[in-house]
């Protein structure tokens, strides 16, 4: 079983050197994944640091096998 690193919005802002509305456009236009949990915008901190790598969303680390919500 995997355990999966969930961040906020503002920690991934923070990890990638941006502000927060730069990160929802990234998320908006499909370039970062991001998923809804609960009511709330969540990131995995693996998939930040692949975007910040270069590596595009999915060609990393394995990710969760849920439903994106974006």
């Amino acid at each position: 079983m995997h355990t999966y690193d969930w961040i906020t919005p503002a920690q991934a802002a923070t990890r990638l050197g941006t502000a927060v509305r730069d990160l929802y456009r990234l998320v908006d236009r499909g370039q970062l994944p991001a998923y809804r949990i609960s009511g709330e915008i969540r990131l995995l901190a693996h998939e930040v640091d692949d975007y910040a790598r270069g590596t595009p969303p999915g060609r990393g680390s394995a990710g969760p096998t849920t439903q994106r919500d974006r």
